[in-house]
């Protein structure tokens, strides 16, 4: 009996990869081919049922599994902002956007400085570490000082990833479901 129970959970972690992995490609074209007039609205609105649709299978999967109990916060969270980007869209990617530059800027820092120290205890590797920090940090001036065309540069990439993320997770789904042959 418990292998019967053990098939049809790994077919449906297939069939949850495949469903997500559909979710995500759709996404990912829509976010790439999107009027970029109504940009923020369209993307604020994408990004909170996905958060939204995330938490619910989150929500689920954690209360089908016996993973550890604090797993729940992850979804919930998600739910949320979800939930925040739906009701108030333009104010969410504008924050976004600004904690968005003012991380880059502060990985930025980081890196130089951890490039620094490396060149100084002998790493080999020091200048790529350094010009990894510059380039952070640039790219975060450049969202701070310009954030409706880092979103636009954002949505482009942010679809591709989303593309190629979903032709992943539908491939990993059909996988999965060929390890249980069929009866």
């Amino acid at each position: 009996m418990q292998n019967v129970d053990q098939s049809k959970l790994v077919k449906s972690a297939g069939g949850f990869a495949i469903g997500e992995g559909i979710l995500l490609l759709l996404g990912g074209i829509l976010l790439i081919i999107t009027n970029k007039e109504h940009l923020v609205d369209f993307l604020s609105e994408f990004t909170g049922a996905l958060l939204v649709i995330a938490g619910i299978i989150g929500i689920i999967r954690t209360a089908h599994s016996s993973e550890h109990r604090s797993s729940w916060i992850g979804p919930v969270i998600a739910m949320l902002s979800g939930t925040i980007l739906l009701l108030d869209g333009q104010i969410a990617a504008s924050a976004l956007m600004s904690v968005l530059g003012v991380m880059l800027l502060m990985v930025g820092l980081i890196q130089i400085s951890a490039g620094f120290g490396s060149r100084s205890s002998g790493n080999d590797r020091w200048g790529l570490l350094l010009m990894a920090g510059i380039l952070s940090s640039i790219m975060g001036i450049i969202i701070l000082m310009k954030p409706m065309l880092a979103m636009y540069v954002f949505t482009i990439f942010f679809g591709g990833w989303l593309i190629i993320l979903g032709i992943v997770l539908i491939r990993s789904g059909v996988e999965i479901r060929k390890l249980i042959p069929r009866s």
